[in-house]
């Protein structure tokens, strides 16, 4: 009897045993499913071929994500990497734009390698202009043909004297940075197909379909939308009324009036290496450098200048930039020998036989330009499937647009790209710049793809409400508009940016500069630690305006006053001291 018990005892631990082990097993291989399908995705498709769709597919298509990234340009041939006159931009790459190519460089193109990838930053160096104090150098050109040219001085903010500070930067043309970026992701066997015009987007639980113009489909468990301030995938989501998913409200653009918005932009084509008469001589423009060509009319609809940026390439072109209101009458002008006899009486310092041709005056009358756009960020910036394994996601103009006067545009569209990789990883999202930036050796559980794009989300709202409260009143009076609200305006931000300059230096440890040189000076700080030096400062300066006008006014007593100040002065000194504290932690 005892041992038939030990025998039965023996069978029951045995199957105990062997039931532990089955469900080991099985959790293991359910935990490791459940992994695989819940990390970032396998294949992505990426909406609008433009700079910061093509950085988004390198970085997706690299390790860790090893995607198969297709990129739909609208675009028919290869005409985002060729020289457009009516899309003359350039672009300044920061240290905030920089962090995405340095993130580059740090990852390799193979798990175990240590090799450093430096071949897409050595084509930025080739072909940008670098700065490596400021902006660069400026000439503002005399209208009066019997001033001499004065020197080359750095770029200020303004009216001011105050130098705009940056460790470094590099200018670069828009259609050579399209190139670079169309290189770098033929090495990466990203999929470019041009002529696709998005038309609709569907979705499931586990992946989203794109449908085109031309009536091709394509699919993918991520969608990323890179296609511009007027964002098609965003508006075709906001408006459907269809049940998926996808189509959801947070989709909502909040859009706010700038000084700049409206601002008409066109670029007048002069040859390379043009000159400028200076008395009896001429000099040779530099490429790198900057020039601002004043004019001698004055009036609020013909007052023009001419802008010229800096290019590495000593044989490109160099466009001309106008900036007006659209009631300028460039903008009524619609023949090419009235356009050059306008110039020929605002600028009678150049020969303009010597620098523009009759096609090119056909072609910048009949030039519509580009209007710069409202201040706006969408209210979501990324949705995903129930089940965790498909979503959308924007980047770049897409959910964040501004007029160019902070130049921030293509550095906060890196930066987006720098958050969604960070996301995808695992890692805590930190787009602030730090010098000594080591690489994480340990690993990261990836995330699902819904957590993913929840930290992103959460991160990029926050982010673009506070770069566009910065481009709403960073540098908005830059162009000099004529209008008699543009003078005022420009007139009360010279006295505000001069006051905080002022304070910044009598109290450098205590008052920070204006928002948007703080931007240029400090890029670890992100653009909310930007404003909320500005905004703590601001009704630090409120509150005693205030008391000053209450004292001035016979509401306050001298006593009272005294005390309120030592308050407020605690109360700065408290916040700063807690924004210290935050910083150290």
């Amino acid at each position: 009897m005892t041992s038939k018990k030990i025998l039965r005892g023996q069978k029951l631990i045995l199957w105990s045993s062997t039931w532990a082990l089955l469900s080991a097993v099985a959790a293991e291989a359910f935990s490791a499913l459940a992994s695989s399908s819940s990390t970032a995705p396998t294949s992505v498709i990426v909406v609008g071929g433009g700079p910061i769709g093509l950085a988004t597919a390198i970085t997706l298509s690299r390790p860790p994500h090893s995607c198969q990234v297709t990129v739909l340009e609208r675009q028919e041939g290869n005409g985002q990497a060729l020289y457009d006159p009516t899309r003359s931009y350039l672009y300044n790459v920061n240290p905030r734009g920089l962090l995405w190519f340095d993130r580059h460089l740090k990852t390799t193109n193979y798990p175990n390698s240590t090799e450093i990838d430096d071949q897409l930053f050595l084509r930025l160096t080739q072909k940008g202009s670098a700065t490596t104090q400021g902006m660069g150098n400026i000439m503002v050109v005399p209208a009066d043909p019997n001033v001499p040219l004065p020197a080359p001085r750095p770029v200020t903010l303004g009216t001011g004297n105050v130098t705009v500070s940056m460790k470094r930067s590099y200018w670069i043309p828009r259609h050579q940075m399209v190139e670079i970026l169309q290189e770098e992701c033929h090495r990466h066997n990203v999929t470019l197909l041009h002529g696709k015009q998005f038309q609709s987007l569907s979705a499931n639980e586990t992946a989203v379909t794109v449908s085109c113009a031309d009536g091709s489909e394509y699919t993918a468990s991520l969608v990323v939308a890179a296609d511009g301030y007027e964002s098609p995938v965003r508006e075709y989501l906001r408006q459907c009324n269809s049940q998926d998913w996808c189509a959801a409200p947070q989709w909502k653009v909040r859009r706010y009036l700038s000084p700049a918005t409206g601002v008409k932009l066109k670029a007048l084509q002069f040859p390379p290496n043009f000159t400028i008469p200076n008395g009896t001589e001429s000099v040779v423009t530099d490429s790198e450098g900057i020039y601002v060509v004043r004019g001698t009319k004055d009036g609020s609809r013909t007052r023009l200048g001419l802008g010229f940026l800096p290019v590495k390439d000593p044989n490109l072109v160099r466009p001309a930039n106008t900036n007006t209101r659209p009631d300028h009458l460039i903008w009524s002008i619609k023949d090419g020998p009235s356009m050059k006899q306008y110039f020929q009486e605002n600028f009678p310092r150049f020969e303009w036989d010597n620098y523009v041709s009759e096609e090119e005056w056909e072609r910048f009358s009949q030039a519509k330009g580009t209007s710069f756009p409202f201040c706006q960020y969408s209210t979501g910036a990324a949705v995903w499937s129930a089940s965790g394994n498909a979503g959308v996601v924007l980047v770049g103009d897409a959910c964040h647009a501004f007029p160019p006067d902070i130049g921030q545009g293509i550095n906060a569209g890196l930066q987006d790209i720098v958050a969604l990789d960070q996301s995808l990883r695992g890692e805590d999202i930190n787009t602030r710049v730090v010098e000594t930036s080591v690489q994480n050796s340990t690993p990261i559980t990836a995330p699902t793809l819904s957590s993913a794009l929840a930290a992103y989300r959460k991160n990029r709202v926050a982010e673009h409400r506070a770069l566009i409260r910065l481009a709403r009143f960073g540098a908005p009076y830059q162009y000099r508009q004529p209008w008699l609200r543009d003078r005022i305006g420009r007139f009360l931000w010279t006295l505000n940016v001069a006051l905080r300059i002022m304070l910044s230096k009598l109290l450098p440890s205590i008052c920070p500069p204006p928002a948007v040189l703080l931007t240029n000076q400090r890029p670890d700080l992100t653009f909310r630690q930007v404003m909320r030096r500005a905004d703590t400062l601001t009704l630090v300066l409120q509150i005693l305006v205030l008391q000053l006008l209450g004292l001035r006014l016979g509401l306050l007593k001298a006593k009272w006053l005294l005390s309120s100040w030592i308050s407020t002065s605690a109360f700065y000194a408290a916040s700063l001291l807690v924004r210290n504290t935050k910083k150290a932690a």
